[in-house]
């Protein structure tokens, strides 16, 4: 009797030498919980890139820009065609109106490059953690944003007075920024470019009118390209946009930058 009270111990508990690897099986789940639960407590840091370097701001920065600007009249009948440079620096920085950090943004022009420099306005550009701002002609403009992705839209003529006579023809106030294109390699002028993005500022147009103006930019130089249009059909509303009665035609290239 003794003898079976014992196997029936043994039957119940199980041998005394299984019992180690219940508690090596019990100690690996204990473990292997306590480092779930640590990974999950603990904080991940992401860098963000705001891609800055689409519009760099050192000072002595330029770009120097072939422009062609295309006027055709329909009361002359006459189409011109005008061609010079244009020379953008980034010159001191001060504090703006409203508290913020500002670069001067120095405009010059010259006829071609056998002639000097003339200086032709002062404009300023503020970067804000989210958005590039230029100011041209005290308007106000949200040309960026930050970090750009394809897609985004955004009002960049919100701040602008769009009754100013330069300006409400074109509609400012209905105009919807894309960016259509980022981190995408370009040729402009001759300069190859491993990442431009590109922004659609407008592309519309109606039986009469036709209004297009985008802008290119490169990491470490700024914009690289811009074009500007905006076309009339007067009376012809069956003329191609080829071949408008009025209107004009703006285009910067990138002909030269530094620092």
């Amino acid at each position: 009797m003794q003898s079976r009270a014992v196997m029936l111990r043994l039957s119940k508990y199980g041998a005394g030498v299984h019992r180690p690897s219940i508690s090596l099986r019990g100690t690996a789940v204990l473990l292997l919980a306590m480092a779930i639960f640590s990974s999950c407590n603990k904080t991940e840091e992401f860098i963000i890139d705001y891609k800055y370097d689409y519009y760099p701001l050192e000072t002595g920065h330029y770009v120097v820009y072939d422009v062609d600007s295309i006027v055709i009249d329909d009361f002359t009948q006459t189409t011109d065609t005008f061609r010079y440079q244009k020379k953008y620096v980034i010159d001191s920085t001060f504090t703006d109106n409203i508290g913020r950090a500002a670069y001067k943004l120095i405009r010059y022009q010259r006829g071609d490059p056998t002639q000097g420099w003339t200086l032709t306005d002062v404009w300023y550009v503020v970067r804000t953690e989210t958005t590039l701002e230029v100011n041209e002609e005290n308007q106000r403009f949200v040309k960026l944003l930050f970090p750009p992705d394809e897609g985004q839209t955004w009002n960049g003529n919100q701040y602008i007075d769009s009754v100013d006579a330069n300006w409400y023809l074109w509609h400012p106030s209905a105009w919807e920024y894309t960016i259509s294109e980022v981190d995408k390699p370009a040729i402009i002028n001759g300069f190859q470019f491993d990442s431009t993005l590109t922004v659609t500022q407008q592309s519309d147009s109606t039986l009469i009118e036709k209004v297009i103006s985008v802008e290119k930019y490169a990491k470490h130089v700024g914009m690289i390209y811009k074009y500007f249009s905006a076309l009339e059909k007067n009376g012809d509303i069956t003329r191609p946009w080829s071949n408008p009665e009025s209107g004009f035609i703006l285009v910067f290239s990138i002909s030269e930058y530094g620092n």
